[in-house]
């Protein structure tokens, strides 16, 4: 999906083929950014923009729903790994770690909470070769209330030193309130 003589038009008819069989496809995986840009350099600015430029022809063609699957960098505070025109094209970002599910941004909505969530395994039956074949469900879960606010390590220096502010600041009002 990188250049225009790569697989993004055959990948678009395969996807309407499916559809006239199956019924109209609703949601697009594409499991992950760096396998989609093969070849590419996701730091990129030309790179990341065809890119970009190719998943936004399959979204508008097919009117589907188009999710990337990404990773973020080393550093978690700064999101995920590439060019920041990937942000910038992305409607909505959701960050996945230690079982939370934590909007990091919502186009022309209001972002929404944390969602907690535990993974189930699911038997789906056995092979050919009597090996179990199984699959997980996300099962929400109740989150502490300290979850229901970002990682503080993950924190920006600038974040950090403001939140430090905000508790001085408490401490000393209910010191007055006493």
């Amino acid at each position: 999906m990188l250049r225009p003589s790569g697989d993004t038009e055959e990948l678009i008819d395969l996807i309407e083929d499916v559809s006239r069989e199956m019924g109209d496809v609703k949601l697009i995986i594409l499991d992950t950014l760096s396998r989609a840009l093969s070849g590419g350099n996701e730091n990129s600015p030309d790179d990341m923009g065809n890119l970009v430029k190719h998943m936004d022809k399959v979204r508008h063609t097919l009117k589907a729903h188009l999710c990337v699957i990404h990773h973020s960098g080393k550093d978690r505070a700064k999101g995920a790994r590439g060019h920041s025109l990937l942000r910038a094209a992305t409607d909505t970002e959701l960050e996945v770690a230690g079982h939370v599910i934590r909007p990091r941004k919502q186009r022309d909505m209001t972002e929404g909470g944390n969602i907690g969530f535990e993974l189930h395994t699911i038997n789906l039956g056995k092979n050919a070769h009597e090996k179990m074949i199984t699959t997980c469900v996300m099962m929400e879960i109740d989150l502490p209330a300290e979850d229901d606010f970002d990682d503080l390590d993950a924190l920006t220096d600038r974040e950090r030193i403001a939140m430090e502010v905000l508790e001085a600041n408490e401490d000393k009002n209910n010191e007055l309130a006493l």
